[in-house]
């Protein structure tokens, strides 16, 4: 009698070895690009509309209505790619007035920080957040991706597999410019150390503010998702 086989897992198409280079010249567009966007095109953020005003951090192709969408500086005259409505340097102090958002919702971001411009970004979120605002956040849950790399846990559940077990390692730390890691305990302490109560780790698309809910299906299985609150003002 046949065992059946078991399901079938896609590998993954992305694999870090196909991937471009960083270059000198990249980086130095990179960082014309911020020092043109600081110096021209820095502003506030949108006004608020009716309604609640929040913010999704980083947002790439990937916008939301109800919020402002923010990403990093646009600086070509034509461009097909949809402007951001607020355009940001992360690295930066963000031109944004104190207790000004409802909410933020940011994902897959911090991980593309080094460890302490990460620490400036979500300073600058509590800083700009409404007292008892919720802050939701998404990373690459290193765990999985460990678990992934020791072949226990079925692959960490990731959705992908790669063909040698130390890509995991190299996908969680290099790819997509990736330039920290995060766990539960250290986001948890970072958020903590910032300020941000109530701390806590929740499900895929489940969470104390249902507006924030807007978590990216294709990023479900790979994620840790955290919440954290500004303290009520004293």
């Amino acid at each position: 009698m046949n065992e059946k086989s078991p399901p079938t897992v896609p590998e993954s198409s992305d694999s870090v070895w196909k991937r471009d280079r960083t270059t000198l010249r990249g980086i130095f567009r990179f960082e014309y690009r911020s020092w043109f966007g600081e110096k021209f095109l820095k502003r506030d953020p949108p006004p608020p509309s009716d309604g609640p005003n929040y913010l999704q951090l980083g947002c790439g192709p990937n916008f939301h209505r109800g919020f402002v969408n923010a990403d990093f500086y646009v600086t070509r005259l034509f461009s097909r790619k949809r402007r951001p409505d607020w355009m940001v340097d992360l690295r930066r102090p963000l031109k944004c007035p104190d207790n000004w958002f409802d909410g933020l919702f940011t994902e897959h971001v911090l991980e593309h920080l080094q460890p302490a411009d990460a620490l400036h970004i979500l300073t600058e979120c509590l800083r700009i957040l409404k007292p008892g605002a919720v802050a939701r956040l998404s990373v690459p849950d290193t765990r999985k991706f460990v678990m992934a790399y020791l072949g226990q846990e079925d692959h960490g559940g990731l959705p992908y597999r790669y063909p040698d077990r130390a890509d995991y390692l190299a996908a969680l730390t290099q790819k997509h410019g990736h330039q920290s890691v995060w766990d539960e305990d250290n986001l948890s302490r970072v958020l903590g150390e910032i300020g941000f109560t109530n701390i806590r780790r929740v499900d895929y698309r489940a969470g104390r503010n249902p507006d924030l809910l807007v978590d990216h299906v294709d990023r479900r299985d790979e994620s840790l998702f955290m919440e954290a609150e500004k303290p009520l003002a004293s």
